[in-house]
């Protein structure tokens, strides 16, 4: 296949052909010679030379307008075979236009017969496209000028080629020493003096004399006779010759002695003609001993007139020219490489720790609550995300295993297992110190090239499983850049959300004082214990099914859902919030995101089902009546105070209903459960059924998250729980729960607030393919795909701040 750049193809065979390359060619092993295509035709040559001067190993390179339509190519050659295969390889494919497309197609050269010209960090260019249209000798330009008229040099056959040092064009056969640089009326103009080939590395104050003067930046219609006038004027002025070879002309001025002694104060003629000032030619001295002579009427018109012509001409040229801006902006702040897919993580350690100091008197077996029941037996885990810290992941372990056994003495259950009666097969603690698990583990890639807006190639890379009976299992994962995952990966029997976050910030006051400031209350049954006689409305059991294989939807259709993590900024949370206001109710946060993601249901249940449904998982220690439930003991409860409210609406309601009255159905329908009445009442529903359900090996599920009936998703909220997880290594820029949802087919939501306390939401969402294309169709786009750079985790390096602020005192 063949390519051409905008253009039709022109006749004739195609300049080059995409083909793999999948083995290394023998005959090429020894070149150093890249050919690179793919170009557009507006290219200039210092892209080519910025892209690839920075590869290891880079020598030189050459662009060369090829005639043929608007190919260009360009070989860029390397000081050896292994440096031009790696740039290949790095390069080969890369977007070179973001207006365009265009992809670099890169391949070695026949051959490594393309030399270097001159001396120093060398591009050339080569025009053939006015030898086609002329039939004259080849053109060669340098620099960025990007016109025909600045093509200036001998032909292919002259022996003479230009080389650009310092943007300025000279001949090969010379080194070329810049004398200074001075300026008139805002024109620049130059004189350089020129040494022998022979004597390239006398560029310093022991230069040997040298009666040659080169001369440029000429006028177009500059004369030789003009030149000769004002440098003749000179003492020791001998020879001028001019050349002229389609552009720009440049002269060079023999002298009959060395110049440019610092003692040579060329002056500038007021008589001199216009077509030379137009030019913005005036001799220098070195830059030190430069004196601008002051203006002539005439000269500051004539000025001004350039002034004008040159607007003029970068208008005209102003598409042209921003299309190379933004290229080489492009490059100079290349966007971020696309995420990996899903990755690797190795364990390189897996250990159990037991409490080095179990509490006495402590129970063998710990009872759970009828509200633990109720969720069931199954893993959960908060993962924690920190970027590099400045002391190293080693310092990291060494200082989790050194502070674990004690921790775990404060919260003795999670160094047991859970396990079932033998007799009545309902699960309970097994407080035996036989350990919590500590994993250590790498994961081959930086935190930066992780796709986390994938929450099953992130989040479920990161999580590593473990034994359904394990109470603790502390996973610390190490990314090539230095940071680092902590994952509190537990059971829900022992947890909720208020629980599960407890743990870390537990953690890191513990490692940062040496002591706790709470005691953790683990007297599950002492708080929720059965009315008498058990009571409960009739409604109770049609919100539970029994978690069965005839209950559940079918594994291949729960696999259908897809997971990803979002991120909500805090102005989409204000103006969410303003929008699901009234002046006689102000809606919540979590109102009114939650009445923002029922509005995306009903758009992608539209045509599908008539209704739809939105649920909440409530926390519901705020309502417990101070008088019956003691409050110390209710905060520092890690078990679970959890229940379900949901409700169903008709489509259409949703889709026609203002945000605000959307926002008011999703409040009445947390109040509704938001009562202590409700969870005494599940202790109750619970105690009734128990005995005999656990017995044949059964358990429960809430009815709207089985993924029957009308569309649901299911919202859990971890925004009340604030997690402080600076134990000594900085903050975390991530603290997620996850759960691997087995069978369950409804959609889910889990919102936790960013750590970076900046008001900000992160969400991770198990979704139907319709809704996250709903989703991410969203005008408003307020649920952003959580990138690395969004969550803080793209390219932070250590900074002295992260350096652990307290030693630990365990």
């Amino acid at each position: 296949m063949s390519l051409s750049h905008h253009l039709p193809p022109p006749p004739g065979d195609p300049y080059y052909v995409y083909a793999p390359h999948p083995y290394p060619d023998p005959q090429r092993q020894g070149v150093l010679t890249l050919f690179v295509a793919g170009l557009p035709d507006d290219v200039k040559p210092r892209e080519i030379h910025n892209l690839f001067s920075s590869r290891p190993g880079f020598d030189h390179c050459l662009l060369e307008y090829t005639g043929r339509g608007n190919q260009v190519v360009a070989f860029v050659s390397f000081v050896n075979h292994q440096a031009a295969l790696s740039a290949m390889s790095a390069l080969n494919g890369t977007v070179f236009d973001p207006d365009t497309g265009d992809r670099l197609h890169i391949e070695l050269a026949k051959s490594s017969s393309r030399k270097r010209h001159g001396d120093g960090g060398v591009y050339r260019v080569v025009d053939k496209r006015l030898k086609r249209k002329e039939r004259a000798a080849d053109h060669e330009n340098a620099g960025d000028g990007g016109n025909d008229d600045d093509a200036w040099g001998e032909d292919d056959n002259g022996g003479n080629d230009v080389v650009v040092i310092d943007d300025w064009c000279f001949l090969s056969c010379t080194v070329v020493v810049n004398q200074g640089l001075s300026s008139i009326g805002g024109n620049l103009f130059q004189i350089y003096y020129l040494l022998e080939q022979d004597q390239p590395d006398k560029l310093s104050s022991d230069i040997p004399p040298c009666s040659t003067l080169f001369v440029a930046n000429l006028g177009h219609s500059c004369t030789e006779e003009e030149l000769k006038e004002v440098l003749s004027k000179q003492p020791g002025f001998h020879l001028l010759k001019m050349r002229r070879r389609g552009g720009m002309p440049v002269a060079f001025a023999d002298f009959t002695q060395f110049v440019l002694s610092g003692k040579w104060k060329p002056r500038l003629s007021h008589n001199c003609s216009t077509s030379l000032l137009k030019g913005s030619l005036f001799p220098l001295t070195p830059a030190a001993e430069i004196v601008a002579e002051a203006f002539s009427v005439r000269i500051q018109v004539v000025f001004c007139i350039s002034i004008f012509l040159a607007v003029l001409f970068a208008l005209a040229r102003a598409p042209a020219l921003l299309r190379v801006l933004r290229r080489v902006a492009a490059r100079a702040m290349p966007p971020p490489p696309p995420p990996l897919g899903r990755f690797g993580v190795e364990v390189t350690a897996r250990t159990l720790v037991r409490a080095s100091d179990p509490p006495p008197g402590f129970p063998a077996v710990l009872p759970v609550s009828n509200l633990d029941l109720i969720l069931g037996s199954f893993n959960v885990s908060l993962i924690v995300v920190y970027p590099a810290p400045a002391r190293g992941f080693a310092a990291v372990a060494a200082a989790v295993r050194a502070a674990l056994p004690a921790f775990l003495s404060r919260f003795f259950p999670f160094a047991g297992r859970v396990v079932a009666d033998a007799a009545t097969g309902i699960p309970e603690v097994a407080c035996d110190n036989a350990g919590a698990e500590l994993v250590l583990a790498d994961a081959g890639v930086a935190l930066a090239d992780v796709d986390f807006a994938d929450a099953d190639r992130s989040l479920g890379t990161i999580q590593l499983p473990y034994e359904q009976g394990v109470a603790l299992s502390l996973q610390l994962v190490r990314f090539k850049c230095g940071g680092f995952s902590m994952s509190w990966g537990t059971n829900h029997l022992l947890v909720d959300g208020h629980g599960l976050t407890a743990l870390p910030t537990a953690w890191a006051e513990m490692l940062r004082t040496g002591g706790l400031s709470w005691e953790p209350h683990h007297d599950r049954r002492s708080l929720f214990r059965p009315r008498s006689p058990p009571r409960h409305g009739a409604s109770l059991d049609a919100e539970f099914t029994r978690y069965a294989p005839g209950s559940l939807v079918n594994p291949l259709l729960a696999a259908a859902l897809v997971r990803r993590n979002y991120v909500v900024g805090a102005d989409d949370l204000d103006r969410l919030r303003a929008a699901a206001s009234t002046a006689s109710r102000r809606a919540t946060r979590l109102e009114a995101l939650s009445a923002h993601v029922w509005k995306l249901l009903a758009a992608a249940t539209h045509g599908s089902d008539a209704r739809c449904r939105l649920a909440w998982l409530v926390d519901g220690r705020r309502r417990l009546d101070p008088a019956k439930y003691d409050p110390n003991l209710v905060s520092s409860y890690l078990g679970n105070v959890v229940t379900y409210a949901s409700r169903e609406s008709p489509v259409e309601a949703i889709t026609s209903s203002p945000l605000a009255d959307v926002a008011a159905m999703a409040g009445a329908a947390i109040g509704e459960v938001f009562r202590q009445e409700r969870y005494e009442e599940l202790v109750d529903w619970m105690e009734l059924r128990k005995a005999a359900a656990f017995k044949n090996g059964e358990k429960w599920t809430e009815t709207v998250g089985i993924g029957t009936g009308s569309p649901a998703v299911v919202v859990s909220a971890f925004v009340p729980f604030r997690v402080d997880g600076d134990f000594g290594f900085g903050s975390p820029a991530l603290v997620m729960p996850w759960v691997r949802p087995g069978r369950l087919g409804s959609a889910a939501m889990t919102v936790a607030r960013s750590p970076r306390e900046d008001g900000s939401w992160v969400v991770s969402a198990r979704l139907w393919p319709r809704l996250a294309d709903a989703i991410e169709a969203d005008p408003d786009a307020v649920l952003k795909p959580a990138t690395a750079e969004r969550l803080g985790l793209a390219g932070r390096a250590p900074a002295a701040a992260d350096v652990a602020r307290h030693a630990s005192r365990l």
